[in-house]
């Protein structure tokens, strides 16, 4: 397959025509949407969000459009694109993807998709901006969840190459992780984490995602499924 690369943010997009496997919601490749493709892509979720097959059809389309990213390693070692760098203009992809596929679902459809996401994607979740404005996080609360986000997720990089962290290792590091951001928020700020994130949603194991994320967090202070 011929791939032509282009610049968008700083990234490098790679882009080609879309293959059988690639229309299917992100299967098979990693795109610029994040969690989105592989939320849509279980049909576990698509049950749960009453999607047609006409609704499935159109999410594929929006999703093929956001092709596989790598990012210019060569900005990096020069100094001239960062981690922090790379997540804000990212972020700016997902808010973009989000408000069309707002635009593609029924009001009810989004707001629960949305608390899948949250769900799926776990404490780190708590590192968007937008997660931050809605729980009112103040500014060293910020600082301090996305220093553990950061923190967590070189924890896991770390391992590369060689073996992934084993269960127990990988669970601790999510309980650590998971007990420390919450520890950041306030009693209030909890219940009103427990609220965005909906009804428990139990996601199939082999989808969950990576970097140590919890797919729920609740009040009692028990991990969900993935946790």
């Amino acid at each position: 397959m011929k791939l032509t690369s282009i610049v968008v943010l700083g990234l490098v997009v790679l882009t080609a025509a879309p293959t059988a496997a690639q229309r299917r919601l992100g299967i098979g490749r990693r795109g610029a949407g994040g969690s989105f493709g592989p939320l849509m892509a279980m049909e576990e979720v698509q049950k749960e969000l009453n999607l047609t097959k006409d609704d499935v059809v159109r999410i594929e389309e929006i999703l093929d459009e956001y092709p596989p990213v790598r990012v210019d390693r060569e900005a990096v070692r020069q100094g001239e694109l960062s981690r922090d760098d790379i997540d804000r203009r990212l972020h700016i992809v997902w808010q973009e993807i989000d408000g069309r596929l707002k635009d593609a679902l029924s009001p009810e459809q989004h707001r629960r998709f949305n608390e899948l996401r949250l769900q799926f994607e776990g404490i780190r979740s708590l590192d968007r901006p937008e997660i931050a404005d809605r729980l009112e996080l103040s500014l060293d609360q910020r600082e301090t969840i996305h220093k553990l986000t950061v923190q967590n997720r070189e924890q896991f990089r770390s391992r590369r190459p060689g073996p992934p962290l084993g269960g127990d290792q990988a669970r601790e590091l999510r309980r650590k992780f998971r007990s420390e951001a919450l520890e950041a928020l306030t009693p209030e700020q909890r219940t009103a984490w427990d609220v965005l994130q909906g009804k428990r949603f139990d996601f199939p194991s082999r989808m969950l995602p990576p970097f140590g994320a919890e797919t729920r967090d609740d009040s009692t202070g028990k991990p969900r499924a993935g946790g």
